[in-house]
């Protein structure tokens, strides 16, 4: 028997998955062997041998209009004798609302069987008649679809300023938007300070630094000691790191580490030694003499490289006129680093000791200093042009773009925190009345255009939005910089009031530049180490799935949707919650159809350069197991200690999210962690980095994971990784099907498509072509109809002969909610007061009694238009009957 330790800390991989599943459904295959391509193609083969096909049903995102379209469009595959031959049943976002209800309902009612005349309106146990709710008149057990109407406001079921509800979820906001703030403003707050400790460390100078003496020397002289050490060790590691002379191939984590961190730590220790040693140098360093220094430094980088070569037995550069060339180009960095540090002493050194203020020379200081490696490099690449190779220019490029980035962020964020507040208070109450309005205002602004469904992370093409989407993205663009600018800046002055308070100066807050000149270092030291303290304590208990918005959603989602089918009605009296409502997704284990969950694995920052755009994977939560076909899977029965359907439910459908696949945006991702509006989840990792995180339920500390998501950086690497709406990478949850290699599909597309652009059928058929390599064809005669709306639906050929050996091609039936104006009088009544309908804005979830059944009727009248005629059989026989209507070729 295989060790079980061994196993649970092996991922499972995707041909393992899909033969559990397709033995689920009644098709015993044995999983592959050897790598996972080749098992795929053993466990594809296996399935086209067997001459079965899999049926899958998918129901689209769309929050609760798709959820309620799908309500009426199950109902009409129920009259139809079809809903009961679907294997599968793949949902995304508002698609796994309902169903998710539909999965709860059939194992509480032993079955499908027991399903399904009751979303007829017949009943299941005698011939008493049900209306079309399902509810057995004069009976207590559960009305799944009443309780549906009762909760089509799901977040605030009870209306109006005087509910509970309502307070309820206001009082959840602002609780858990403090509670993430006690995490995430100290973690700002340590930036904004990192200046001012600057600014404290030079006012150290006389009397002590005259006085003082270290085994080294004066301090100053330990400084620039210890600056120059680095220096040396940033030039060595750099030569290292140059593909055709090192050769040793460093990651760019690595190059931060050991060349630039390095470097950038020897300017600022280069700053503080010559700020301390002023008046110390005996005689003062003159431009030759600190020219000659750099270059001694130069050559002890390239005697450290030598004798490393030498030892090695490595000739890094070869022939004498290259390695003169080389040699060259080196001596000339130096003697151009050596003539910037001259100018910063004689230039910016004595000005700021002239006026006594060092705030302009911490600001221009490092960035200068880094500039003048930027031109050793520029120096190296021309004098070495004729020793170095194309790949050492692209490495030495991208080196020049690390140091440029890092300058002007260090020189934005000093003029923020240490000169920007002394004109805020220097232009008086109305400045400061300004900025507030300007960061209230800006940060509003972007938190609704990121919350905004129809805000996107890249441009998109301008003609498919609508003119208030195109003016709220930007609306966003503009206003970002403001907000950001306007809070580091608003942080600054919030630091000075807390000095202010505990008197460690004689100077009031709104004095600023004194304030910050005399602020003494030791007790500054001690705030900064205090503001350190209190967020690793609040990260450590702040989690940061539970307070996000997640929590509040998935409950409120549970209530409505999962316990429509619950027999036990002891909710907890005051809040109207019960913990049975909800259910793990192991026990739906031989449960038909099989329920796959669809999210978006995040990838803002991943690896492969093939999704920079679409920044995000599939990643599927099923009965048996949860994961991703490129990091593997785990166990559904211990993924998250035991993940559960509402968890699955919630998380798919977490629309609003700093980071959201190909929506992302690094624009509003920081402004939308800020203002908490997050529905997202962290969970462990189900691949190899997750090895000891994937049973728990999130982090343990949510520091790292909040700088991830405001900063987009969430990737596939870390022990944790970050999931939201399964339409963040694909909308129609077809994707996974095709995988599966399914057949005949049921599309439900109730995606908000008022130009009827059918961006999510594009987005769904390009990237299973790009990445299955398997096309869906719709032909003319199919096309034609559904685009001018002659009728609701396609059909189209599933080219899985394309890639499988011997398969047979599928079929999909693709279903796309419409007015024709052939329906009831009541459904053209509510669309002639709402003329988007029935594709109305997503961020509307509080649906009316008249919107609700509007669009559930519609999803009826769909279906049954469809299937208008068909003398029943099998989805196959559908299949063709729809290809057949009105002339259309198969």
């Amino acid at each position: 028997m295989e060790n079980q330790v061994d196993r649970d800390n092996t991922p499972v991989q995707l041909h393992e998955v899909l033969a559990e599943e397709f033995a689920a459904l009644g098709i015993t295959i044995q999983p592959g062997s050897g790598t996972d391509a080749d098992g795929l193609r053993d466990v594809y083969g296996q399935l086209h041998n067997s001459g079965k096909r899999l049926s899958a049903l998918c129901i689209s995102g769309g929050g609760i209009r798709s959820a309620t379209f799908a309500l009426g469009a199950i109902q009409g595959l129920a009259e139809a004798g079809l809903l009961r031959q679907f294997d599968y049943l793949s949902t995304v976002s508002g698609g796994g609302y309902i169903g998710s209800w539909l999965t709860a309902w059939i194992r509480r009612a032993g079955g499908i069987g027991n399903v399904i005349p009751k979303l007829t309106g017949t009943c299941d146990t005698n011939d008493d008649p049900c209306d079309d709710s399902g509810a057995h008149p004069g009976t207590m057990q559960p009305d799944p679809i009443g309780h549906l109407r009762d909760y089509n406001n799901y977040l605030t079921p009870k209306l109006g300023l005087g509910s509970a509800d309502t307070w309820s979820m206001i009082s959840i906001v602002l609780r858990n938007l403090l509670l993430n703030w006690l995490v995430f403003i100290p973690m700002l707050m340590l930036v904004v300070m990192a200046p001012r400790l600057l600014v404290a460390l030079l006012q150290l100078s006389p009397p002590w630094v005259g006085t003082l003496v270290t085994p080294f020397g004066q301090p100053h002289v330990l400084a620039l000691g210890l600056a120059a050490v680095l220096f040396v060790y940033s030039g060595y590691q750099k030569l290292l790191d140059l593909p055709s002379i090192g050769h040793v191939n460093a990651t760019q984590a690595q190059f931060l580490v050991k060349c630039l961190g390095p470097l950038t730590l020897s300017g600022l220790l280069t700053m503080i030694g010559l700020w301390w040693g002023i008046g110390n140098f005996s005689p003062p360093p003159t431009f030759w003499g600190i020219t000659r220094f750099m270059l001694g430094l130069t050559c002890a980088c390239l005697g450290l490289y030598l004798l490393r070569s030498m030892v090695r037995k490595e000739l890094p550069v070869s022939g004498s006129w290259r390695a003169l060339h080389f040699t060259l180009a080196m001596l000339m960095g130096g003697t151009a680093s050596g003539a910037a540090i001259y100018l910063l002493g004689r230039e910016l050194l004595a000005a700021a000791i002239r006026d006594g203020n060092p705030t302009h020379y911490i600001t221009f200081g490092p960035p200068l200093i880094m500039a003048t490696m930027l031109i050793g490099d520029i120096l190296l690449v021309g004098f070495g042009s004729r020793t170095l190779e194309s790949e050492d220019l692209e490495w030495l490029a991208r080196s020049s773009g690390f140091k440029l980035s890092s300058s002007l962020a260090w020189m934005i964020l000093c003029g923020l925190t240490l000169v920007a507040p002394h004109y805020i208070f220097a232009l008086g109450g109305y400045a400061q009345s300004a900025l507030s309005s300007i960061g209230g205002v800006s940060g509003l602004i972007t938190a609704l255009a990121g919350n905004s469904a129809r805000t996107a992370g890249k441009p998109g093409d301008e003609r498919q939005r609508s003119l208030s989407a195109r003016l709220m993205e930007i609306a966003a663009r503009l206003t970002l910089p403001l907000f950001v600018v306007s809070l580091i800046i608003a942080l600054s002055i919030l630091l000075d009031v807390i000095i202010d308070q505990l008197d460690l100066t004689p100077y009031a807050y709104w004095q600023h530049t004194h304030l910050l000149i005399h602020t003494p270092f030791l007790p500054l030291l001690g705030i900064t180490a205090a503001i350190a303290l209190f967020c690793a304590v609040m990260g450590r208990f702040v989690d940061i799935n539970k307070f996000s918005l997640h929590g509040m959603y998935r409950f409120r989602l549970i209530r409505a949707y999962l316990a429509a089918s619950n027999p036990d009605l002891d909710n907890e009296r005051f809040t109207g919650f019960n913990d049975s409502d909800d259910l793990r997704m192991h026990e739906f284990r031989g449960q038909r159809p099989l329920h796959v969950v669809n999210t978006a694995l995040n990838l803002a920052s991943g690896s492969r350069l093939d999704w920079q755009q679409r920044k995000a994977a599939s990643f599927t939560i099923s009965p048996y197991h949860t994961g991703s076909a490129d990091l593997g899977y785990r166990d559904s029965s211990r993924y998250c200690g035991g993940i559960r359907l509402g968890t699955a439910m919630t998380i798919s459908g977490a629309a609003a999210s700093p980071n959201m696949g190909y929506h992302t945006s690094s624009m509003v991702a920081f402004t939308m962690m800020l203002f908490n509006a997050r529905l997202g989840a962290w969970l462990g990792n189900p691949g190899e980095p997750g090895r000891k995180t994937w049973p728990f339920k999130g982090p343990r500390f949510a520091v790292a994971p909040m700088m991830s998501e405001a900063l987009s950086r969430t990737n596939e690497s870390g022990p944790y990784v970050y999931l939201s709406d399964g339409g963040h990478f694909e909308n129609l949850a077809l994707y996974e099907m095709i995988r599966r290699r399914c057949s005949p599909i049921v599309v439900l597309d109730s995606g908000c498509d008022p130009n009827y652009t059918y961006e999510d059928l594009g987005n769904a058929l390009r990237k299973i072509r790009i990445d299955l390599k398997i096309s869906i064809d719709f032909a003319d005669s199919q096309l034609g109809p559904l685009i001018e709306k002659e009728r609701r639906f396609a059909v189209a050929a599933i080219r899985y002969s394309c890639v499988d050996a011997g398969a047979r091609d599928g079929i999909l039936i693709y279903f796309k909610p419409m007015v024709r104006h052939t329906e009831s009088p009541d459904v053209l009544s509510y669309s002639a007061a709402s003329p988007t309908f029935p594709h109305e804005t997503t961020n509307d979830q509080w649906f009316t009694e008249a919107q609700t059944e509007s669009y559930r009727t519609l999803g009826m009248q769909t279906i049954r238009e469809a299937a208008a005629g068909f003398p029943g059989g099998t989805l196959d026989e559908f299949a063709q009957y729809l290809s057949g209507r009105r002339g259309a070729a198969a």
